[in-house]
Protein backbone atom coordinates (compact mmCIF):
# COMPACT_ATOMS: atom_id res chain seq x y z
CA UNK A 1 0.00 0.00 0.00
CA UNK A 2 2.93 2.67 0.59
CA UNK A 3 3.47 2.14 -3.11
CA UNK A 4 -0.51 3.32 -3.96
CA UNK A 5 0.32 6.86 -2.77
CA UNK A 6 4.28 7.67 -3.16
CA UNK A 7 5.68 10.42 -1.16
CA UNK A 8 7.90 12.75 -3.22
CA UNK A 9 11.30 13.13 -1.53
CA UNK A 10 10.01 16.93 -0.73
CA UNK A 11 7.79 15.91 1.68
CA UNK A 12 9.68 13.58 3.04
CA UNK A 13 12.46 16.00 4.08
CA UNK A 14 9.36 18.29 5.74
CA UNK A 15 7.61 15.23 7.67
CA UNK A 16 11.47 14.42 8.98
CA UNK A 17 12.10 17.94 10.28
CA UNK A 18 13.64 19.96 7.96
CA UNK A 19 11.65 23.07 6.63
CA UNK A 20 11.73 24.98 3.29
CA UNK A 21 10.70 29.04 3.49
CA UNK A 22 7.63 29.24 1.81
CA UNK A 23 5.07 32.40 1.03
CA UNK A 24 2.52 31.19 3.35
CA UNK A 25 5.39 31.27 5.91
CA UNK A 26 6.43 35.32 4.38
CA UNK A 27 2.43 35.66 5.27
CA UNK A 28 2.44 34.47 8.65
CA UNK A 29 5.42 36.72 9.29
CA UNK A 30 3.71 39.85 7.96
CA UNK A 31 0.42 38.77 9.80
CA UNK A 32 1.92 38.23 13.07
CA UNK A 33 4.20 42.04 12.45
CA UNK A 34 1.06 43.55 11.74
CA UNK A 35 -0.35 42.62 14.85
CA UNK A 36 2.30 43.49 16.85
CA UNK A 37 1.95 46.35 15.31
CA UNK A 38 -1.59 47.03 15.73
CA UNK A 39 -0.85 46.43 19.48
CA UNK A 40 1.52 48.74 20.12
CA UNK A 41 -0.54 51.40 18.19
CA UNK A 42 -3.44 50.82 20.59
CA UNK A 43 -1.41 51.12 23.73
CA UNK A 44 0.35 54.08 22.46
CA UNK A 45 -3.67 55.76 21.45
CA UNK A 46 -4.51 54.76 24.64
CA UNK A 47 -1.46 56.24 26.82
CA UNK A 48 -2.18 59.36 24.53
CA UNK A 49 -5.87 59.18 25.21
CA UNK A 50 -5.00 59.12 29.15
CA UNK A 51 -2.60 61.89 29.22
CA UNK A 52 -4.54 64.12 27.11
CA UNK A 53 -7.81 63.41 28.81
CA UNK A 54 -5.89 63.86 32.20
CA UNK A 55 -4.38 67.29 30.88
CA UNK A 56 -7.54 68.16 30.12
CA UNK A 57 -8.88 67.30 33.60
CA UNK A 58 -6.36 70.00 34.96
CA UNK A 59 -7.27 72.52 32.41
CA UNK A 60 -11.07 72.41 33.37
CA UNK A 61 -10.30 72.35 37.16
CA UNK A 62 -7.96 75.03 36.83
CA UNK A 63 -10.45 77.51 34.57
CA UNK A 64 -12.91 76.49 37.16
CA UNK A 65 -10.34 77.89 40.11
CA UNK A 66 -9.80 80.64 37.62
CA UNK A 67 -13.91 81.69 37.49
CA UNK A 68 -14.63 80.98 41.16
CA UNK A 69 -11.69 83.82 42.06
CA UNK A 70 -13.14 85.94 40.20
CA UNK A 71 -16.84 85.76 41.40
CA UNK A 72 -15.58 86.01 44.75
CA UNK A 73 -13.29 89.31 43.83
CA UNK A 74 -16.50 90.60 41.90
CA UNK A 75 -18.52 89.73 45.44
CA UNK A 76 -16.00 91.29 47.45
CA UNK A 77 -16.53 94.39 45.21
CA UNK A 78 -20.18 94.10 45.44
CA UNK A 79 -20.12 94.40 49.04
CA UNK A 80 -17.96 97.25 49.54
CA UNK A 81 -19.56 99.44 46.74
CA UNK A 82 -23.52 98.62 46.10
CA UNK A 83 -24.02 97.06 49.45
CA UNK A 84 -22.95 99.83 52.08
CA UNK A 85 -25.61 102.06 49.70
CA UNK A 86 -28.83 99.34 49.90
CA UNK A 87 -28.29 99.16 53.58
CA UNK A 88 -28.07 102.46 53.95
CA UNK A 89 -31.12 103.00 51.57
CA UNK A 90 -33.46 99.97 53.52
CA UNK A 91 -31.91 102.16 56.75
CA UNK A 92 -33.31 105.23 56.10
CA UNK A 93 -36.93 103.65 54.50
CA UNK A 94 -37.25 101.26 57.61
CA UNK A 95 -36.71 104.85 60.20
CA UNK A 96 -39.73 106.45 57.93
CA UNK A 97 -41.97 103.79 57.97
CA UNK A 98 -41.16 103.42 61.98
CA UNK A 99 -41.87 107.39 62.19
CA UNK A 100 -44.94 106.66 60.18
CA UNK A 101 -46.52 104.60 62.55
CA UNK A 102 -45.79 105.80 65.60
CA UNK A 103 -47.66 109.47 64.64
CA UNK A 104 -50.36 106.97 63.46
CA UNK A 105 -50.71 104.79 66.35
CA UNK A 106 -50.36 108.69 68.42
CA UNK A 107 -53.02 109.74 66.79
CA UNK A 108 -55.41 107.40 67.19
CA UNK A 109 -54.15 106.21 70.84
CA UNK A 110 -56.61 109.15 72.46
CA UNK A 111 -59.48 107.33 70.13
CA UNK A 112 -58.67 103.74 70.87
CA UNK A 113 -58.35 104.32 74.48
CA UNK A 114 -61.97 105.85 74.28
CA UNK A 115 -63.14 102.95 72.53
CA UNK A 116 -61.73 100.47 74.86
CA UNK A 117 -62.85 101.98 78.23
CA UNK A 118 -66.57 102.50 75.91
CA UNK A 119 -66.09 98.67 75.32
CA UNK A 120 -65.47 97.66 79.06
CA UNK A 121 -68.10 99.70 80.76
CA UNK A 122 -70.87 98.08 78.24
CA UNK A 123 -73.17 95.51 79.48
CA UNK A 124 -71.72 92.90 77.32
CA UNK A 125 -68.63 93.25 78.68
CA UNK A 126 -69.44 92.74 82.25
CA UNK A 127 -71.25 89.47 80.92
CA UNK A 128 -68.71 88.43 79.28
CA UNK A 129 -66.45 87.73 82.19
Amino acid sequence: MADDFPVPARQSAAAQGSHRHTPFDDILTVERDMEQRVERELASMDERERTETTALREKEHAHAEEVRGKAQLELQKFKESTLPSIMKDATTTSEAERSRIRKAAAANEKTIINSLVQHMLSADFAQAL
